[in-house]
């Protein structure tokens, strides 16, 4: 184990203890060394289906690739984070991708009504990336770092989550 990952383990356990004392944190989360797959799909733009994106397209940047469902409850709670964490640390190389797995475009726009964002938004409606990712659940979110591997993967949203997720982020930011 390197020392960056031996540092992570560290800080995720205190953190662990101060945030969640009763609740373990490595139940979420997943610590990993293994390239991101890359896999295009489109890109929502205007309301409508875009160009072709993936993860390369960011290549440099520390991302937070989110997959996310309009009728998921714990997303309805997560968007608004993210749009504050993809606001705070745009300027330091981070960037929040989402990735919609909802069975129609309709469903997503009507989601994005009510929990706009300043990230991208790329639409997986026949599970390409999803299924490469091995998503089980949602949301389902993972840390890439500047280089391209998976540094986390997380399960799930509660709002105790925001603490230790942005404390990865500032880590783990390739501009700081």
């Amino acid at each position: 184990m390197t020392f960056r990952k031996t540092l992570n383990v560290f800080v995720i356990a205190i953190s662990s203890l101060l945030l969640r004392s009763s609740v373990s944190l490595t139940a979420h989360v997943i610590i990993s060394d293994e390239k991101a797959p890359v896999v295009a799909i489109p890109e929502l733009e205007n309301n409508l289906l875009g160009s072709s994106k993936s993860i390369a397209d960011y290549k440099g940047k520390l991302i937070y690739l989110d997959f996310w469902a309009s009728w998921c409850g714990p997303c309805r709670q997560s968007f608004p984070f993210l749009h504050d964490l993809q606001e705070q640390y745009a300027d330091n190389g981070f960037v929040v991708i989402a990735v919609n797995v909802d069975s129609t475009l309709e469903q997503a726009l009507s989601f994005l009504e009510k929990f706009p964002t300043n990230y991208p938004i790329l639409i997986d409606h026949k599970n390409e990336m999803s299924a490469t990712y091995e998503v089980q659940g949602l949301p389902t979110s993972f840390l890439i770092d500047e280089n391209g591997t998976v540094i986390y993967k997380h399960l799930g949203f509660k709002e105790h989550d925001k603490k230790w997720i942005t404390v990865l982020v500032e880590q783990n930011l390739p501009n700081t």
